[in-house]
């Protein structure tokens, strides 16, 4: 098994291990309507500390939605590209793995809207009551698509200029993304560091992944160089 596969195992496991303790760990009913968080004392110190910021949050949002056109943009290219191949499994499979990756994360996503582990420590503007918190889905979606698309700029994009800029570019809305939603105050910080923590998983999974595609690519080649160098020898035969 690959070391990564191996790594984002062993990570998804801790994530369930903090997941039961945010359930269990000083838990205490300091959120609107009297809604209980796990590490409360950390979460309320931080969340005191930030309070809401709207200009944050709004800043957040825009980071969210660039991620999402660029993970827009990558599935009509896969559209693009299946309509031209006639066959989904003609796709380049590091495609495909990346449709896998954004799958989970939107199984992930309904799968908290639906179990709900914690509340906002705010109500947000418009609405009247509380909602499901963890983890961040801005955070969540911030990383695994700009990590994804920065794992893809490092394999395929030859040009090393060009390389160079893109993943500075998608490194830093990466980056951008966790903290401006942190620094937004609309989720405690384990809610945060949560939406990091299972990007993670998937990011590490999705490079393992990548490199078997890469180790089927190179085994592909190999097979091509080995039949035409014996085509020459079968018709001197």
């Amino acid at each position: 098994m690959s070391r990564k596969f191996l790594g984002s195992g062993i990570i998804f496991a801790l994530w369930i291990v903090f997941i039961i303790l945010l359930k269990t760990f000083d838990v205490a009913p300091i959120g609107p309507e009297d809604t209980s968080v796990g590490f409360a004392t950390v979460n309320g110190a931080i969340h005191n500390m930030l309070g809401f910021n709207n200009t944050w949050y709004t800043i957040s949002k825009l980071f969210g939605y660039v991620s999402i056109l660029g993970a827009v943009l990558m599935a009509l290219y896969g559209v693009y590209m299946i309509v031209r191949k006639r066959h989904i499994m003609k796709v380049d499979h590091a495609l495909l793995a990346t449709y896998v990756l954004y799958f989970a994360v939107i199984v992930i996503y309904i799968l908290f809207e639906v179990v709900i582990i914690n509340y906002r420590p705010v109500i947000m503007p418009g609405e009247e009551h509380v909602e499901a918190s963890f983890p961040s889905s801005h955070t969540m979606l911030g990383m695994v698509f700009n990590g994804s698309f920065f794992l893809l700029i490092q394999r395929y994009v030859k040009d090393r200029k060009m390389c160079r800029i893109l993943s500075i570019v998608t490194g830093v809305l990466l980056v951008a993304s966790v903290l401006s939603r942190l620094f937004s105050g609309v989720h405690w910080f384990t809610d945060i560091l949560g939406g990091v923590w299972i990007s993670t998983v998937l990011l590490l999974a999705y490079d393992g992944a990548l490199d078997e595609v890469d180790k089927r690519r190179r085994r592909k080649k190999r097979k091509k160089k080995k039949e035409a160098a014996s085509a020459p020898e079968q018709n001197n035969g």
